[in-house]
């Protein structure tokens, strides 16, 4: 049975309009949403065209009859609405792109954080150039008022010229659209490289982590050991599971959430005692019950939450619990805080110092080969990820041996604390000696048992 569905506006109205009116009901809101037209009608406009589905004192007759030949009426619309380069405006090329980004939202496959990004952008660029402007007729000189815009940060502003070209490039090239960008390119890496520069190295001394690792507590002194041992960031510290922690063997064999790459990483005995000497709260949520870490309050460390307006996201917010208690811990003991995943940085930084990059990779988990290319340039990280099966143990082992002889010279020191109180005396607080058992370097008890584990 089909149902006829009048797509003409009805000559005769009502004297009053639907402000006046105070029987008109609104907005039909469900599965769809239908509109109530003055002529006395449910309606919806698609593709610039009103059709009408019945009555207003039939809301339910009128939504039937819409869902019975929506199919049709959109499939109908698409055919008919092939968009011209007249017709493609930023407003349509903006929303085009959002929708994709939003399904892969909706899916999984993009953070809350990085859809935010990108909606901020799309309505930054919407303001810049005007909804009603033809993507056609963009000139370099509009891009130009755009960059203007953008962060002030060079490479905050290289990731949003990287994004809005994408945008313009994955929308526009779609409909055969040309679009100059003209000198809308991403800052030259020698300003990058300057300001980098002018901001200082993002490491930590040996003696810095010492300080921390002194004073802290034993959530801390776990989370912190995980930084430097392995270069946990502060995401991999609130993803960890339970079941990826292998203290009997003295490593953690996970895969990366960012990247999806199988991780294996050794750890210090300083490290597994501290991982043992944690006690963890009772978890807030069940589903949480497989986390290794959470807060006193048993919330998961970092946490990023999207508040939706009208069913659609509007705002992400991160909560990151490592990164207030490590800012916290660096005031308290007098070290200038860099943030957590400076920690990272600075495993990094020393490990590569053994020169074996792929053994690096394995143990922060990175994409196997990537840091080679950076390093020498050559585009070899794809074929590298492909062929690389398995890290020898004894290489893993080395790196991060040789990460904790940088940071154990273990002389007797003594760390001063600011005082709480003016004219307070500080707390004099000594460091481990070197004869304290910890000071000695542990290769690993079964190198065997260590590569039976790696992924692959």
């Amino acid at each position: 049975m089909t149902t006829s569905v009048s797509t003409t506006t009805s000559n005769t109205h009502p004297n009053t309009t639907k402000r006046d009116n105070p029987k008109w009901p609104g907005r039909l809101r469900g599965r769809a949403v239908l509109t109530a037209h003055r002529n006395g009608q449910w309606c919806k406009k698609i593709a610039g065209k009103i059709h009408y589905f019945g009555a207003w004192a039939d809301p339910d007759l009128a939504l039937q009859r819409y869902l019975t030949v929506a199919d049709q009426l959109h499939t109908q619309a698409e055919g008919e609405a092939d968009i011209t380069e007249c017709d493609f405006t930023v407003f349509y090329l903006v929303n085009a792109f959002l929708n994709s980004k939003l399904l892969a939202y909706r899916n999984g496959e993009l953070s809350a954080r990085m859809y935010h990004d990108y909606r901020h952008l799309g309505e930054l660029v919407i303001t810049t150039f005007g909804k009603t402007a033809m993507v056609a007729k963009l000139r370099p000189e509009h891009f130009d008022r755009l960059m203007a815009k953008l962060s002030p940060s060079p490479t905050r502003r290289a990731n949003e010229v990287t994004w809005v070209r994408s945008m313009f490039k994955t929308v526009a090239e779609a409909h055969g659209v040309l679009v100059r960008f003209g000198t809308f390119k991403k800052p030259p890496k020698r300003i990058i490289r300057k300001v980098k520069r002018e901001r200082g190295e993002m490491l930590y001394s040996a003696e810095e982590i010492r300080r921390l690792l002194t004073i802290a507590s034993p959530t801390m002194k776990a989370i912190i050991l995980l930084g430097i041992n392995i270069g946990f960031g502060n995401s991999d510290v609130s993803d960890l599971r339970r079941h990826d922690v292998k203290l009997d063997q003295g490593l953690i064999d996970m895969v990366r959430h960012k990247t999806e790459i199988p991780r294996l990483s050794p750890l210090w005995p300083e490290t597994v005692e501290a991982l043992k000497a944690y006690s963890r709260p009772d978890p807030a949520n069940e589903e949480h019950h497989d986390r290794f870490f959470v807060t006193r309050w048993g919330a998961l460390f970092v946490i990023d939450h999207m508040h939706e307006k009208d069913g659609v996201p509007d705002k992400a917010v991160r909560n990151d619990g490592v990164g207030q208690e490590f800012s916290k811990l660096c005031r308290k003991a007098g070290v200038k805080s860099r943030g957590f995943y400076a920690l990272r940085h600075t495993f990094e930084t020393i490990a590569l110092e053994t020169g074996d990059v792929i053994a690096v990779e394995r143990v922060m988990g990175h994409v196997v080969g990537s840091k080679v290319e950076k390093l020498t340039g050559h585009a070899m990280g794809d074929m590298l990820e492909f062929y690389t099966e398995r890290v020898k143990a004894d290489n893993l082992w080395k790196v991060v041996n040789y990460v904790r002889e940088w940071l154990r010279p273990w002389q007797q020191e003594v760390v001063e604390l600011p005082p709480k109180n003016k004219g307070g005396r500080p707390k004099r607080l000594s460091l481990p000696t070197a004869s304290s058992p910890q000071a000695e370097v542990i290769a690993p008890s079964s190198t065997s048992a260590l590569a039976a584990q790696s992924p692959g």
